[in-house]
């Protein structure tokens, strides 16, 4: 046998389709009859004993041999078994007759391909059949092997002791009865019908049946009814009863066990998948309900499946690379950040070890942290917001220092002045020293209607007269009022208006303020000898006002600053080189907001500033 399977009697060169060269098997003697059979029970070599005694050639069917019980159903059985190795006696026909051969069965294996390589020992005494018989008779028993024999009627001729203890019943009571009768306790009116009807067509049957024993714990036998030919009639029938009792229950408790992680893993709402790591590649292994629908997926689908191929590829990726991570780091777990439809989920990687498979299994859970980010956002807006509003109220309580203690200083020192020149009776001084009081006064009245004014504006309190108007004769009274008040001035005003009427509906009042602050703020900001230019155009139907400055420019980074209240470039009182208290722009910005206009500031530094006031425009 060793010989026969030796990989080096089948050279790589010369070989036929099954890769086994013929030649080789001509040197063993033809002793006992024997046949290489492949997966299809096709005869690849047979010795000429065998050809002699069952008239098959290379190339036949080794089922093509006629036996009690059928061969084909042993090979079959054999071969769906696993089993290494069968031997049995069977009575196989030649020349007519049937004889009693001892038939051996091997199965293995070569260059990926499955062989049987059978033996066959030439009939026997009877003495040698009879020995044999009884050694089988003993090997039901020691073996526990619960069997009965039928006569092809279903009447009972043999029983093993294991059967008798299974039904309760001692052998003169199971002897020569019908098989449905003594089976009646464990099955239906229904079942027993169906095992009557397979009698007496001579047909397999099988059924699981249970039922309690003297302890009181349940039970699970496979009842299997097997028919049986002799010479090509039907037979008797064996009957097995195979305990499945440790299998059921195994398998109950399996199930019930698969049905409790799935219920625990469905009811985490989390998005939970669970990967198994197997030659360096990752394959799922369970997902739950919420990560099917996030990621539009069936747990059917991808089981066993490579997780490359389902998975996004930056998911992927990102479990891929912290897998590995995980691994190298001696850590238990690993945290990562992931984005997917506008969502931010918060990803943990853990690992247990199968020790049966010998492989790690991950577990992979989403937390989805978009609204934890959102708070933790609005709780920085706000406490960026508050570090504002205390600056700006430092900066307002600097600036009102300066703003209001300027010009009452001035009142005061102007006052004491005008009483010493009424008391010497110097007239000319005394109207000058009334004047600039009258200044200060002024400024500080100016300073009040400010914030009074963005109070009103931060409230909505403040009130619209809207009406539909033409900017270019609003922008020419600005432009004349600040030319009267620059003729001793250094620093001149221009114009250049568009052509076509520029209709938008506004409050006349408030578009005024908006261009005093601005044209103020170009002449306060300019250089010496500068420029200040009134420009209007017409702008995709929106009206355009731009009023630009040859000036001191601003920062890019303070072009936002400069908009809060309060706000000056140079904040700090005793670095400020222009008076004012830094609330125009707030006005002027939240005035053009609520005339449904929008203002916008262009600057560059030392090259001058472009305010930008766009309207929408209406049809005349």
């Amino acid at each position: 046998m060793d010989e026969i399977l030796r990989t080096d009697n089948f050279p790589p060169d010369g070989v036929n389709g099954n890769g086994f060269h013929k030649n080789k098997f001509k040197d063993i003697p033809d002793a006992k009859p024997f046949a290489l059979i492949d997966d299809n029970a096709l005869i690849i070599h047979s010795n000429l004993n065998f050809q002699s005694y069952f008239n098959l050639a290379d190339g036949n069917s080794v089922l093509e041999l006629k036996s009690e019980p059928g061969f084909a159903e042993i090979f079959n059985n054999f071969k769906n078994s696993g089993y290494s190795q069968f031997n049995s006696d069977i009575y196989i026909e030649t020349e007519n007759k049937s004889e009693p051969f001892f038939v051996e069965l091997n199965r293995f294996t070569l260059t990926g391909t499955e062989y049987f390589f059978m033996t066959v020992s030439p009939p026997q005494s009877k003495i040698k059949i009879e020995e044999k018989i009884d050694n089988l008779g003993q090997a039901i028993e020691y073996g526990n092997i619960s069997v009965l024999i039928t006569d092809a009627n279903g009447i009972i001729n043999y029983a093993s002791k294991s059967f008798e203890r299974f039904f309760g019943k001692r052998i003169e009571q199971i002897y020569n009865s019908y098989l449905p009768d003594i089976i009646s306790d464990f099955l239906s009116s229904s079942d027993l019908e169906e095992l009557k009807n397979h009698l007496s067509v001579h047909k397999k049957w099988s059924k699981i049946i249970t039922d309690l024993n003297e302890k009181n714990q349940l039970w699970f036998k496979e009842l299997q009814l097997n028919p049986v030919k002799a010479k090509g009639e039907n037979g008797g029938f064996i009957v097995v009863a195979n305990d499945i009792t440790h299998y059921v229950l195994k398998t109950r408790y399996i199930k019930q066990s698969e049905e409790k992680q799935k219920s625990i893993i469905n009811n985490i709402f989390d998005p939970l998948l669970i990967v198994r790591k197997t030659d360096d590649e990752l394959y799922f292994e369970n997902i739950n309900i919420v990560f099917e629908k996030l990621f539009g997926l069936e747990k059917n689908a991808v089981t066993d499946k490579k997780i490359k191929r389902y998975l996004p590829e930056g998911f992927f990726e990102a479990v891929e690379t912290n897998i590995i991570k995980l691994e190298s780091s001696g850590e238990l777990s690993i945290k990562f950040a992931y984005e997917y439809k506008e969502r931010n989920y918060e990803g943990k990687i853990t690992f247990i070890y199968d020790s049966f498979h010998k492989e790690r299994v991950f577990i992979v859970i989403l937390n989805d942290i978009t609204e934890q980010l959102l708070i933790q956002k609005k709780l920085k807006e706000a406490f960026e917001k508050e570090n504002r509003l205390n600056k700006l109220k430092s900066v307002f309580l600097a600036n009102m220092s300066h703003e209001v203690r300027t010009p009452l200083n001035a009142i005061v020192g102007y006052s004491e002045l005008l009483e010493d020149d009424l008391e010497k009776n110097r007239i000319d001084s005394s109207l000058e020293m009334i004047r600039y009081m009258k200044e200060g006064v002024n400024r500080l009245l100016h300073l009040v209607d400010n914030i009074v004014e963005v109070s009103l504006l931060e409230s909505g309190d403040q009130d619209f007269d809207m009406i539909k108007t033409d900017l270019n004769p609003l922008v020419t009274e600005t432009f004349l009022d600040y030319k009267n008040k620059l003729e001793n001035s250094d620093i001149t005003i221009e114009t250049n208006l568009a052509a076509e009427r520029l209709i938008v509906k506004i409050d006349e009042e408030k578009f005024r303020k908006i261009l005093d602050v601005l044209v103020d703020n170009a002449i306060k900001y300019n250089v010496p000898h500068g420029k200040v230019i009134l420009q209007t155009l017409k702008e995709n139907n929106n009206a355009k006002i731009i009023v630009s400055d040859t000036g001191i420019g601003i920062k890019s980074e303070d072009l936002d600053k400069i908009l809060e209240p309060f706000q000056q470039v140079e904040d700090e009182s005793y670095r400020r080189k222009y008076e004012g208290a830094g609330l125009g722009l707030t006005i002027a910005n939240k005035l053009t907001s609520y005339l449904n206009g929008t203002l916008k500031i262009e600057s560059q530094l030392k090259k001058g500033t472009d305010v930008i006031l766009t309207f929408p425009l209406l049809s005349e």
